[in-house]
């Protein structure tokens, strides 16, 4: 059972991948809380927020990221919790607002 909840969350890590790079916002966030923050491979700098007008902008101009997962690994806690990890590799366009 649990390879193939494992199964399962890659799977969904890969849909929101393939989501976001071909510039489906909408189910791109929809996997993401809407006030989460995270590191833009160039800054270095915490960033905050999801910026879903750029993201939409972007796409709508055919500016797209190329990315793809290395290495995913997803990890069971319990009956509940899951937690995947993977490298992100490719050409990336901003997500966060600044």
């Amino acid at each position: 059972m649990s390879e193939k909840i494992k199964a399962e969350v890659r799977e969904q890590l890969l849909a929101t991948l393939a989501a976001n790079n071909s510039g489906d916002v909408d189910t791109f966030l929809q996997h993401f809380d809407p006030e989460g923050d995270g590191f833009e491979p160039d800054s270095g700098l915490l960033q905050e927020e999801f910026d879903r007008d750029a993201l939409k902008a972007q796409a709508d101009a055919g500016q797209l990221p190329q990315m793809q997962f290395r290495q995913i690994g997803v990890k069971l806690y319990g009956d509940t919790t899951a937690v995947a990890t993977a490298y992100v590799a490719g050409k990336h366009i901003r997500h966060y607002r600044k």
